[in-house]
């Protein structure tokens, strides 16, 4: 639903039967938004890594059903594990519009932040590294 100000959405995370537990995101890098929301949690539930801004130490946070989770423009974040395979929100997003991209802090000094489709095409390389 497009308002005024602000949208309001359900979105659903899935994992698939077959999968190898309820390892979710699997991007490299934490990602932003293009747009500040709040997400209220109405099935499931899951843990997040998250940073404050691009300086910020990286935190796991918990949220189950029925909590409230705020990102705003300056976050970063990934979904890491879904507590089931099937989680819903409803959730609630402000006209603001920024960037979409990843925070690549590989160097801690100089984090920046690389575009979302630079990372697109460039991501399978950042995995072999880190695994291989």
């Amino acid at each position: 639903m497009d308002l005024k100000w602000f949208t309001i959405d359900i979105h659903e995370f899935f994992l698939p039967e077959d999968s190898d537990g309820l390892k979710f995101d699997q991007d490299h890098f934490l990602h932003n938004h293009p747009r500040k929301f709040l997400s209220f949690i109405i099935k499931g539930g899951y843990n997040e890594d998250y940073k404050k801004d691009i300086g910020g130490e990286t935190k796991t946070r918990k949220f189950k059903f029925g909590s409230f989770n705020w990102v705003n423009l300056k976050c970063f974040h990934r979904i890491k594990t879904l507590h089931s395979r099937h989680v819903k929100t409803l959730i609630i997003t402000t006209k603001d519009l920024v960037e979409w991209g990843f925070l690549d802090d590989s160097d801690s000094e100089n984090p920046k932040v690389i575009t979302n489709d630079y990372y697109r095409e460039n991501k399978y390389r950042w995995i072999e590294n880190k695994t291989g």
